[in-house]
């Protein structure tokens, strides 16, 4: 880390530090306790025996589709599965957000009505393509994570706690959390009383080799609060995955300037723009197409000079290609959508386009790690999901994304969310 990276943000450490105080001080005698909770990685898989005889080509895309659906179908009823990280007791189908249920009815018919008949989510082991990444805060990341200074040290506070018997899972969980809270606020303002910060610059390779992984990690957090990404691919052996944020609308419309941006991509390192075979006229048509109604996100930091990518849930559309077979998720298509849209076949709305990606490739991007290290440290929550969730539109929602998919999972992820919730003054939910 740099003192370069860290000059901009120290403004915002000592508002943060503020703000988490703010929180401290509503703190319940939850604190006193001991908690009980813990959570580990599955080991176990369904899979086809040789007796069976069941060859890959033999698999359906349709059958993989249903098998997602079945087994989120068992994690609801509270049948391990050994693909989910977190087992649920039986509960009944979810309703979590209907206000943003109204708003999908709006925006796209079809996806409203599969979210009413069934829309699922629960966490997973590992990370699926067409599935979800969801950033968790940093209170969870710390009691998470399998390893590191940060997690023995909570593990120390906690079992100096007051212990307490029968206390509700909601409480065990309130009690690691908030324990984490109060660490992370002691921390921060040890580095903001060391004296290290000199006109308002500071350099982490001043601080102790503790204080400077705490602020990493939490300016990390700052820069990721509350992204829900798309897996696009997962290659755990080479460790090169990629995905895009689902949840950072950055335009309503396309212009004839942003048409080409996300038609052609930005310059390139060696000053030339992509060069892509598309009809004459095609910038044109996606202006005239999306003009007054669109979806830009930005996708991530990496790739943002290529061409946008154009996520949807279209069958059949000419030049478009699956994520993974039965997600129902679809890439590419981008001439098929222009004329699609402009003949009256498809509303805007039922496109994304994305600029950016988040990218891990140990060889191009070593900084960023691998996504396997993302989750086993727990800054990333995998999620299964039904493709009504991860194609839905982040446009002005009642009730954000990210509370909406983690309330879905149930469990410890929706006390989680709870928790959040409850420091949101900005919103109004019913």
């Amino acid at each position: 880390m740099t003192a370069c990276r860290v000059r901009s943000s120290c403004k915002v450490l000592l508002l943060a530090l503020a703000f988490i105080a703010s929180d401290i001080n509503g703190l319940s005698t939850l604190s006193r306790h001991k908690s009980a909770v813990t959570t580990t990685r599955p080991t176990t898989r369904l899979y086809a025996s040789s007796d069976d005889e069941i060859e890959d080509d033999d698999i359906s895309d349709v059958d993989l589709g249903d098998w997602r659906k079945f087994r989120a179908s068992l994690i609801n009823n509270g049948i391990s599965t050994g693909d989910e990280e977190i087992k649920t007791e039986k509960r009944q189908k979810p309703r979590v957000a209907e206000q943003n249920e109204q708003l999908l009815e709006e925006q796209n018919a079809i996806l409203a009505e599969e979210y009413r008949s069934g829309a699922w989510a629960h966490t997973t082991g590992e990370p699926e393509v067409g599935g979800l990444l969801c950033r968790m805060p940093l209170e969870a990341e710390l009691f998470y994570g399998e390893t590191g200074y940060w997690k023995e040290q909570l593990m120390e506070m906690l079992q100096k706690t007051k212990k307490e018997e029968n206390l509700s899972e909601d409480a065990k969980i309130a009690l690691w959390y908030q324990t984490a809270e109060k660490m992370v606020l002691q921390e921060l303002l040890e580095i903001n009383n060391s004296g290290k910060i000199k006109n308002g610059i500071l350099n982490p390779n001043d601080l102790e080799k503790k204080s400077q992984i705490m602020l990493e990690k939490y300016m990390h957090y700052k820069d990721t609060w509350q992204e829900v990404c798309l897996v696009l691919s997962h290659e755990p052996e080479s460790g090169n995955s990629e995905a895009v944020v689902i949840n950072r609308p950055i335009s309503k419309s396309i212009n004839r300037q942003l048409a080409k941006l996300l038609v052609e991509g930005g310059d390139s390192n060696d000053g030339k723009t992509v060069a892509f075979d598309f009809d004459f006229g095609l910038i044109d048509k996606m202006a005239l197409a999306f003009g007054e109604e669109a979806a830009v996100y930005m996708g991530g930091v990496e790739k943002q000079s290529d061409p946008a990518l154009l996520i949807h849930g279209i069958a059949g559309l000419d030049g478009a290609e699956e994520l993974s077979p039965g997600t129902g998720i679809f890439k590419g298509g981008l001439q098929a959508a222009v004329d699609g849209v402009i003949n009256g076949l498809y509303k805007p709305l039922d496109f994304r386009f994305f600029v950016g990606r988040k990218v891990y490739a140990p060889k191009a991007y070593p900084e960023n790690g691998t996504l396997l290290q993302k989750v086993d440290d727990a800054s990333y929550k995998p999620v299964a999901c039904a493709r009504s969730v991860a194609l839905k539109q982040c446009l002005g929602l009642p009730k954000p994304l990210w509370h909406e998919v983690l309330e879905l999972c149930g469990g410890e992820m929706k006390s989680v969310s709870s928790i959040e919730l409850k420091k949101r003054a900005d919103l109004e939910i019913n």
